[in-house]
């Protein structure tokens, strides 16, 4: 065989393997629709990615749809209610922190934010009973001391 249809026969071979592989595209300048979106474990990696890169915001939204996509999960639901109080979404907050009570009846952080939203209200004889409830620690205790 001459070189040069040794370079043919490498050129073809190279150009079968990329189209058989997806990297016919390569160079291209379009964005693709990342994979991560579709699925519980692309989010769930994509919002563990953000809270370690300090996105709060973005790793309470991946959260989010992780829960979503996997809403019997009682370990990404205490995790998007973590990013969601870090990521200073309250409200939302306040929603898991009810979910999450069904689950464990005595969450000490789940109770706290529920008595905090209830003094905010000006509610403190609710507040005084999430805190009842709440798994006695010592900042449970502190701030079921002020409370009363």
């Amino acid at each position: 065989m001459t070189s040069s249809k040794k370079v043919s026969a490498l050129i073809l071979i190279g150009m079968g393997l990329m189209a058989f592989t997806g990297c016919s595209e390569m160079g291209g300048s379009e964005k693709k629709t990342p994979t991560h979106a579709n699925n519980a474990f692309g989010t769930y990696l994509a919002a563990r990615s953000a809270a370690a890169e300090h996105d709060m915001e973005a790793a309470s939204t991946y959260y989010d749809l992780t829960l979503k996509a996997d809403p019997q999960n009682a370990t990404v639901r205490e995790q998007a209610f973590t990013l969601a109080m870090l990521a200073n979404e309250m409200p939302h907050a306040v929603e898991l922190a009810k979910e999450l009570i069904v689950e464990k009846p005595d969450h000490p952080l789940a109770r706290l934010l529920l008595a905090l939203d209830d003094i905010k209200r000006g509610d403190y004889a609710d507040a005084d009973i999430e805190i009842d409830h709440a798994q006695k620690g010592p900042f449970i205790i502190l701030v079921g001391n002020l409370v009363e």
